[in-house]
């Protein structure tokens, strides 16, 4: 009996420890992380947080089941015992508050998250491109260019990137995996999409949904360039530079 009490207090200890995982492992990426880790790193931990919180209170709870299986099986014993309930009405109210707490936490950070996750951190450039998908290609026009260039993207690093989406066609979806970026493009609307461009470097842009014919062959790439590389090439195709005077964004506001 007393051993039986003993892991049965761990499996309920495992119901306190979850949320001290949950705040562990999640703490880097709300306290010292910086914007620039939005969105997929934070995506990334929350997910990685609530596996964590699921697998203390899922795994105590199932080990416990397991041992008082075995326990009470013929390897242990070779008469029936009835197993009686011995938890005390406070004891048992306890447990539903912690668990339905521990439920609360994790629906108010999975909905914070996804919420700071909407919103682009605020940096000093920004860059607005219209995205039109149309098979069996992806054409895109630059704020900076005001013409549709098609198979790449050319963008300055240290720049959010904000993408207004439509489709010519059928139903597409913009996918650049390594900027957590994944958004359907529609015949008749428009969706959107941010990402930070944080390391220079080439990156793939697919269709992610099936959208009949060559849907292989959607692709293209985005360029993440260096300011000054990028403002040479800017400056090559329009005369002139992409920024102005006071080093921030075009409106001139």
């Amino acid at each position: 009996m007393t051993r039986d009490r003993l892991l049965g207090g761990l499996a309920l200890a495992s119901l306190f420890v979850a949320p001290l995982v949950l705040v562990y492992d999640f703490a880097p990426a709300t306290v010292t992380r910086t914007a620039p880790a939005f969105p997929l790193d934070t995506i990334l931990s929350l997910k990685s947080a609530l596996f964590a919180m699921a697998l203390v209170m899922g795994g105590g709870t199932m080990a416990y089941l397991i041992y008082v299986a075995i326990r009470n099986s013929e390897l242990f014993s070779t008469e029936a015992t009835p197993m009686v309930p011995n938890w005390k009405r406070e004891t048992f109210v306890a447990w539903i508050i912690v668990v339905a707490g521990l439920v609360g936490v994790a629906i108010l950070m999975s909905a914070g998250t996804i919420g700071a996750a909407e919103e682009p951190p605020e940096v000093e450039q920004e860059l607005t491109v219209e995205v039109t998908a149309s098979h069996p290609q992806w054409s895109f026009e630059n704020e900076h260019i005001g013409v549709r260039r098609t198979g790449e993207l050319r963008v300055p690093v240290d720049t959010v990137v904000n993408l207004e989406i439509t489709s010519g066609d059928v139903m597409h979806n913009l996918a650049i995996h390594e900027m957590g970026v994944k958004q359907h493009a529609i015949p008749g609307q428009e969706t959107s999409a941010w990402f930070l461009t944080e390391e220079p470097g080439e990156y793939d842009i697919v269709c992610a949904e099936l959208c009949g014919e060559d849907h292989s062959q959607m692709t293209a790439t985005l360029i993440v360039m260096e300011q000054d590389e990028y403002a040479d090439y800017i400056e090559e195709l329009t005369g002139e530079s992409p920024y102005d005077s006071d080093g921030g964004d075009d409106d001139g506001d």
